[in-house]
Formats: C-alpha cells, structure tokens, sequence
C-alpha cells in the first residue's frame, strides 16, 4: 500500500476549488475538510476559509496563496505539506509548490502531459519527472458514416436501424 510505505499524492490544479475537489474525488483523493489549498495570490485577499479542526474546540485556516504557504509552515503546522489539493494553480505557483515540498526533506515525483510546453520547467525542477503523451480523443459515430463516406452520397445522414 503507497500510503504506508509514505507515498502521498498532490493534484496541483488551474481549475477553481471545486472542480479540483471534483476531480480529485474522482482520483481517491480526500475531498473533505482541509483538503484543497488556493494558490492564487489575488484570491488569498477575500480569504474566508476555515475548517473545523479534528477533535473540534476551534478553527484552522488553510493559507491562501502561495505566498501564504511558508508563513504558514513556519508559525502555524505543516498542514499544508499533507493537503491533497491545490487549486488556481499557475506554473509559477506550481514550481514554488514543488520548491516548498523540497525544502521540507520531500522527494517529489511529478506527472504531468508532454503536451503543456510550461511542464518542462516543473519536470526540471522536480526530483522525479514522468511525462506522459495524452490520448487524441475518438470520434465516435453511432449510426451515422464519417462525412467523408457521406458526402460521396447523400447529403442526408441515415441512422441504421437493427
């Protein structure tokens, strides 16, 4: 099991909070309570986020921003060293990420598309890169013949029937 050999995953987003949530749902991820940290500076001003601390008697607040993230570690926890989720993300907050993660004695292990030219500078700066080629999407036709086929006929799709 990664988790107790001390693997941990982190989905660094650009989406908002709960689309990231979403997604990250879709991945196993924690999506409760202290799961998903904002990274983008201009969102850290409206901050209101707060979380009910485990064992109650109180409030935590995840920092907002990436500037917010190593005042955090120093005066608070290093609760945001073991979040899951980051959302609003920018390859310059994403790089910071991965230099926070490495001044903190972890060994980080980015995935990401050889597709994004901004990729290439997290994949240099992490201690492992893994670039994946993402899949064209197919078309799928039901019951219609690619337009190609079509045109030599009728202009007029069909739909089979069984």
């Amino acid at each position: 099991d990664l988790f107790n050999a001390g693997v941990r995953f982190a989905h660094l987003s650009r989406d908002n909070e709960r689309r990231t949530k979403a997604f990250g749902h879709e991945l196993g991820l924690e999506t409760d309570w202290n799961s998903c940290i904002d990274l983008n500076e201009q969102s850290a001003a409206f901050s209101t986020q707060s979380s009910p601390m485990l064992g109650g008697g109180g409030v935590t607040k995840l920092p907002r921003g990436i500037g917010a993230v190593r005042p955090h570690l120093r005066d608070v926890d290093n609760v945001p060293l073991l979040v899951s989720m980051f959302c609003n993300c920018q390859p310059r907050t994403v790089r910071e990420m991965v230099q926070i993660y490495q001044e903190n004695c972890e060994l980080v292990c980015v995935v990401g598309s050889c597709g994004a030219p901004l990729s290439a500078s997290v994949f240099a700066q992490a201690d492992i890169a893994v670039s994946v080629r993402p899949l064209a999407p197919a078309c799928l036709w039901i019951g219609l013949e690619p337009p190609r086929a079509a045109s030599r006929r009728r202009a007029t799709p069909h739909l089979e029937t069984p």
